[in-house]
């Protein structure tokens, strides 16, 4: 019995000796939720920002050091913020996720691909997604379906 105290005792040394190790910094990530806008700052004052892949992310500067991001489609991708110079001072990543933590669905059928999103919280309901298909689409969801449209051209235009 007198062997496992010991051994107990040194490894609540190494675990704490470990824990006590510095830890390598990691790129900050910003949640954002889908269809939802974020609001964040930089530390120096902002000229520019590009976003990495503005399907998934549109971002605004709205002041010197405030940026808004809004989520819109899953996805992870990055900001970057240049000052006056151009020189970087900051990037940023975003991950766009769901509301409020619940589960998220896809289901793809048939040979064309159709895509249906489903939100569990605690049920699974009908999500409509960008990029979902229009297959079972319920009544009501056109306006969904332009501001995909006008999404993607925006996008498009972007790059």
């Amino acid at each position: 019995m007198l062997g496992v105290e010991k051994f107990v005792k040194r490894l609540a040394v190494a675990l704490t000796a470990l824990l006590m190790l510095p830890v390598a910094a990691s790129a900050e990530e910003i949640l954002v939720p889908l269809d939802e806008a974020v609001v964040f700052s930089f530390d120096e004052d902002i000229a520019t920002v590009a976003v990495g892949n503005p399907a998934i992310a549109g971002v605004s500067i709205h002041d010197g050091r405030v940026v808004l991001v809004a989520g819109r489609t899953f996805g992870t991708t990055n900001v970057v913020a240049l000052n006056s110079q151009g020189k970087p001072i900051g990037n940023k990543r975003i991950r766009v996720t769901s509301v409020g933590g619940w589960s998220n669905l896809t289901l793809v059928k048939g040979d064309q691909n159709d895509i249906i999103s489903f939100t569990c919280a605690p049920r699974c309901e009908r999500a409509i997604v960008p990029g979902d298909s229009d297959v079972l689409e319920p009544e009501g969801t056109k306006v969904q379906t332009q501001n995909d449209k006008r999404a993607k051209s925006a996008a498009d235009a972007s790059q």
